[in-house]
């Protein structure tokens, strides 16, 4: 009995692990292309055996209809997608496309959209920078948002700007969550939201040390990952975080809208754990801010920032907002 118990929630929890995995969002998403053609790019976690491919759906801002533009399904090795689209593209009009799963039962369209850029590059700056470089189709004013995230799905906003047809966001993907997200809107139409591009840390990291930089010190481990939950809060936020390999005397300072710093918070060594042979290893950790400052006195409703320090280093900061 104890046997056929054992099988059967082995059995479940391999049923439920692979459940999580085949609704993963995919890890990178970015389409550009000009004249005559536009690249899609794209990644999935399904691992359903039923999965049989993809259709991508085109919209433009001239038509409100989607248009599928593939004439066979679409398949990839590793779910690692790349279609060339060439089906009457023109140059100043946006896109946007809708990925369409198929299954061998049904179809399961995703509502994210992808928004498709008339140039995105990736120009490797040093070891350990990267800028992205977004080129829009047309001169028009288009808000950007930019979110990073640990798990790919809670997200937090790091900054917001308003540009016409060329940028170029740097970014360290070594010192930063896991993923960001770029959303990008047109005040001008009904409907703003135009879609996103989506790109994995791990991503550009591969692009870094893929590229022709020499240089011994490339970075093996991203070093801060750092977030609270909730944010905004009411009476205590918990401050996640990812520490540097032999971080010494690591403290979490709190600092209000005026750079004050109003509380440290002491991280202690024991937070870290080893391995077999003693090698210290990464791990999330977790402190609980009370929303009070060095006084112990209760803070009111507010932005503040906080980030890590360390005797020779510091992590960027970041931003939460205390409600009552």
């Amino acid at each position: 009995m104890r046997i056929k118990l054992s099988f059967l929630f082995i059995t479940a929890f391999v049923f439920i692990v692979s459940l999580m995995f085949a609704l993963q969002r995919p890890e990178y998403t970015f389409a550009a292309g000009d004249n005559n053609q536009i690249e899609v790019n794209w990644k999935c976690f399904i691992e359903d055996s039923g999965f049989l491919g993809c259709n991508l759906l085109r919209y433009d801002s001239l038509s409100t209809v989607c248009t599928q533009v593939n004439d066979e399904l679409i398949t990839a090795d590793e779910h690692v997608f790349t279609f060339t689209d060439t089906q009457n593209v023109i140059d100043t009009v946006n896109y946007q496309y809708d990925i369409e799963y198929v299954f061998s039962d049904t179809t399961d369209t995703q509502n994210s959209i992808i928004f498709a850029l008339k140039r995105i590059d990736f120009v490797v700056q040093s070891d350990e920078d990267i800028d992205v470089i977004l080129e829009f189709r047309k001169n028009t004013d288009y808000q950007c948002d930019f979110y990073v995230s640990l798990d790919n799905t809670g997200w937090d906003m790091i900054g917001q700007i308003i540009i016409n047809q060329t940028d170029t966001l740097s970014i360290n993907p070594y010192q930063s969550c896991d993923y960001l997200l770029i959303e990008f809107q047109d005040w001008s139409m009904e409907n703003p939201f135009m879609g996103f591009i989506k790109l994995s840390m791990d991503y550009l990291i591969d692009i870094i040390e893929s590229s022709d930089i020499e240089n011994d010190l490339i970075k093996d481990n991203r070093q801060w990952i750092i977030s609270n939950f909730p944010n905004p809060f009411n009476l205590e936020t918990t401050i996640s975080f990812n520490l540097p390999r032999n971080s010494e005397n690591p403290i979490i300072e709190i600092f209000n809208v005026k750079g004050q710093c109003i509380r440290e918070l002491k991280i202690y060594p024991t937070l870290f754990h080893y391995d077999e042979i003693g090698n210290e290893k990464l791990k999330i950790n977790s402190l609980i801010w009370d929303g009070k400052n060095h006084n112990n006195t209760p803070l009111s409703s507010g932005v503040y920032f906080y980030r890590i320090k360390t005797v020779t280093d510091v992590s960027p900061a970041m931003k939460m907002l205390l409600l009552k």
